[in-house]
């Protein structure tokens, strides 16, 4: 999961600086629709990246929980795993909220939104995604870490 993690955010990331860079260049309507276009497109990958580490985490969560309940493994790691659940699910909401906000003031600049305004909140969101990616990467690292302990410490299930 590193690893498609890794490429998914930093590919999330080129996207997000291309489309902000492309912004600061827009001239005319085909350069603003081009602009849009990509800028939703973003938005939606953005939010897609954050999902997938959501349901990662939710799966995760759930087999570490049943095996608990099961006996198969200590209630403390289901504990600490309900733990790194809960702070992805925070760093999702937020880096999902976040692209969302840009995107939206983004559209109303066409209702009185100054264009300035839009950009730094768009550089403003393309450093707290980046932020909030490398927070998941490390709790990705972290789960992996706990899984592999929490199964290898598990009785055998023939016993």
């Amino acid at each position: 999961m590193k690893k498609s993690f890794a490429l998914l955010a930093l590919s999330d990331l080129a996207l997000l600086m291309v489309t902000g860079f492309m912004g600061l260049m827009v001239e005319g309507a085909a350069g603003f629709v081009r602009h849009f276009l990509l800028g939703v497109l973003a938005g939606l990958f953005t939010c897609f990246v954050h999902v997938i580490v959501l349901v990662y985490f939710i799966v995760q969560d759930k087999v570490v929980t049943q095996s608990a309940l099961h006996h198969r493994i200590a209630e403390a790691h289901a504990r600490h795993m309900s733990s790194l659940k809960s702070r992805a699910v925070r760093l999702s909401v937020l880096g999902s909220m976040s692209i969302i906000v840009v995107v939206g003031v983004g559209a109303a600049i066409e209702v009185g939104i100054y264009a300035s305004i839009h950009s730094a909140l768009a550089f403003a969101c393309i450093a707290v995604n980046a932020v909030i990616f490398g927070w998941q990467f490390v709790l990705i690292d972290e789960c992996q870490r706990l899984v592999s302990q929490a199964f290898e410490a598990a009785p055998n299930a023939a016993d």
